[in-house]
Parts: structure tokens; sequence; C-alpha cells
């Protein structure tokens, strides 16, 4: 129990960390995800509806995780996802599929329907990296990068923020 949070029933930042390999990660990915607005949603609606919520979305990505996928609650509303062996076009598409399934979570608490978002942020290892913090602050970066945008959106830490709404399709200028 000592790795596992208590609430969402998913690891730690303890139990994360430890998962993580301590050399040759050149070619993982690391996402970082935080829940939009959730003081809105504590305020709003309470904080038993707010645990509702952080369990809800935690079981969801659980239910999308593939084998030797390590995911954890970080702390509060931010969760972490490593993804071995992921390309970064890879781990975005994963990313955005969480991303629109979050989208589509609707939580019901004492009558009311609460809708959900999440804004993330990846990094993918050059091999560069000294450390897991420095590929944590990158994805860090995405993440507030992904907030500043707008909110509800996948940042990686080489792209802009972006979110496909249904019928719009964004293009970089080569």
């Amino acid at each position: 129990s000592a790795d596992t949070d208590a609430l969402t029933g998913v690891g730690n930042r303890r139990w994360f960390l430890a998962q993580l390999p301590r050399a040759s990660w050149q070619g993982d990915c690391l996402i970082v995800m935080d829940l939009d607005h959730f003081k809105r949603i504590n305020d709003r609606y309470g904080h038993h509806t707010g645990d509702q919520v952080l369990v809800a979305f935690a079981d969801l990505v659980r239910k999308n995780l593939r084998g030797g996928d390590s995911f954890a609650r970080l702390g509060g509303e931010e969760f972490g996802l490593y993804l071995p062996r992921t390309s970064e076009t890879q781990a975005f598409a994963i990313a955005e599929r969480l991303r629109r399934a979050v989208e589509e979570l609707r939580v019901a608490s004492s009558g009311q329907t609460v809708a959900v978002s999440i804004s993330i942020g990846l990094a993918t290892a050059s091999g560069a990296e000294r450390s897991w913090e420095a590929l944590f602050n990158r994805a860090d970066a995405a993440l507030y990068a992904a907030k500043r945008d707008g909110r509800n959106r996948v940042a990686s830490d080489a792209e802009p923020a972006v979110s496909e709404p249904p019928a719009v399709i964004l293009h970089r200028a080569s």
C-alpha cells in the first residue's frame, strides 16, 4: 500500500519513479496529464464529487493501458504515464485517444452529471537527457503549453499544442 494511491488505486509518485529505468530510456515517452479546472469541480460539486472524478479518470486510463505501460497519480489532479519503446507519433496518438475518451467521460454524483477534460504534455527521450527530471521538465512544459493554449489538448515538447475538433485538421507549414 506504500506504492498505491489510496483514493484511485493506481500507483503513486514513489511507485511511478521506481518503474522508470535507471538508464537507456532513449525512445521511451513520458506523459503528464492534468484534469482541467479541477478546483472548479471541487468548489461547485464538493470534494466527494472531485474524488469520484479522480477515480473515474484513473479507471478510464487504467483500462486503456498497454502491457508494460506505467500509470500513476503524481499528486492532486496530476497523473503520469510512462510509455516504454514508444515513438512520439505513437505517444501522441495514445494521448489524443485518452483525451477524447476523457472528454466523453461523464461522472454522475448527487443527481448531477460532471463533464471532465484533461490537458496532456508529452516528451520523448532522445538519449541526451541526463536524468528523468529533465524529461519530466520537458513533459511538464508541454503540459503548460496545452493549458495556455486553451486546455483539453495534447502538446508535445516538439509540437505546438493541438486538438483536433471533429471537422478541422491542423497543418504545420514546412
